[in-house]
């Protein structure tokens, strides 16, 4: 017993400097953040999810509701292929006065994993980024309950692994969690340099294409200025041309906003867009939103049954498209906004046969501090208008007396 003490009180055996350095050369290096200390931004190791923006609409009556919509930007740090895709029913949002944002849960520009599928169309090149959307909607009464100014939305983000041309596997999920988030653009981090991520284990089978469908080549000035008013992604770029702002009606008021794109094919491939039925979310300053009455005007439509591919674009060309969409509210105590914000979901077709189309890849697009025109007097004279039009009908009636 007397040895044991002796041995355990006994100074410990002096390493060598040379020994020291090889023990330290020997040990793994702590890998930097890739996020750079961005609190909006998550290093989730091949990739990088980071805030760009938080949009709340807010329609309040004695059943009110609040929309909380997070766009994120994910970015491949990895020097390999990266396949992403979006838990169905994931999106958890939650505000400062305790309240869960779970009447409505959708994501825009990115596949979802459910049950027995996963849509395996959200693809990142090293080095490549690409926003998608996640909304939450809170149902709640105003008579009882605050809805929050500050949020926490949690989203899950499972990496995928095609292993056909038809069939994917799950590899792993990534929790994604944000707190602190308020309205307004989020100072998303810089793109960081891709980082060599090892060749991963042995049974991970190497990516491959999707389909016979090779990627679209990138080319020279697809990039956008420093405005909200454009937005590039992929082999497209979207900038807004135009905004034009038309009120119409009495005590029971509409307004309505109409936006130009300038869609532009910054690839060395044909390119063929349409709309994804359902994606826009529109909201003005104020915070109400506009959701009555959206419509796609040149372009086609994606819908649940069907793709229409007729907006066609060759290697370098532009073309418009207009997308509208309607308030409705109560010109007694409601001032509708002139800055809007608008999100929309842009779709990749292929034709594969003849009447065949299939959807390739979403891009989630998003346009912030857009500043709407009257389109000469015409919000001004609506009220107008129909003012003479009651006062016609009723000059027709005193003459059927």
């Amino acid at each position: 017993m007397t040895r044991l003490i002796a041995s355990l009180l006994s100074p410990l055996p002096l390493i060598s400097l040379g020994a020291a350095l090889a023990l330290a050369a020997v040990a793994p290096a702590a890998r930097a953040d890739a996020c750079g200390g961005v609190p909006t931004c998550r290093d989730l190791g091949p990739f990088t999810a980071s805030v760009v923006r938080v949009n709340v609409t807010r329609q309040d009556r004695t059943t009110a509701y609040q929309g909380v919509r997070t766009t994120v930007r994910f970015t491949n740090v990895s020097r390999q292929p990266l396949v992403l895709g979006y838990r169905d029913h994931s999106s958890s949002v939650t505000d400062n006065n305790g309240l869960a944002y779970r009447w409505s849960s959708k994501a825009e520009g990115i596949g979802v994993v459910g049950r027995g599928s996963a849509d395996a169309q959200f693809r990142l090149a090293p080095g490549e980024s690409r926003d998608a959307a996640f909304e939450g909607v809170l149902q709640y009464s105003l008579r009882r309950q605050v809805a929050g100014n500050v949020f926490s939305h949690d989203i899950t983000i499972v990496q995928l692994v095609p292993v056909s041309a038809v069939q994917v596997r799950e590899l792993r999920d990534h929790v994604v969690s944000f707190s602190n988030l308020s309205a307004g653009n989020s100072l998303a981090a810089a793109t960081p340099p891709a980082r060599d991520a090892g060749p991963g284990p042995t049974h991970e089978p190497s990516l491959a294409p999707r389909s016979t469908m090779p990627p679209v080549a990138g080319r020279s000035g697809g990039d956008c200025p420093a405005t909200g008013a454009c937005q590039a992604t992929g082999p497209l770029v979207a900038n807004v041309v135009g905004v034009n702002v038309t009120r119409s009606g009495n005590v029971t008021a509409y307004q309505t906003v109409r936006a130009t794109v300038r869609f532009t094919n910054a690839s060395d491939e044909p390119l063929i867009l349409a709309y994804r039925q359902g994606s826009g979310a529109v909201s003005d300053e104020t915070g109400r939103p506009y959701r009555w009455g959206f419509k796609a005007y040149g372009i086609g439509v994606v819908e649940r049954n069907g793709a229409d591919p007729q907006f066609r674009l060759a290697p370098g060309e532009s073309r418009e498209a207009a997308f509208e969409a309607t308030q409705q509210y109560d010109a007694r105590g409601v001032h509708p906004g002139n800055v809007f914000t608008w999100d929309m979901t842009m779709v990749q077709l292929a034709v594969v046969g003849v009447g065949q189309v299939r959807t390739l890849h979403d891009y989630a697009l998003g346009f912030s501090n857009l500043r709407g025109s009257a389109g000469g007097s015409s919000a001004e004279a609506a009220p107008d208008v129909a003012r003479a039009v009651n006062q016609v009908a009723d000059l027709l009636k005193g003459l059927k007396r």
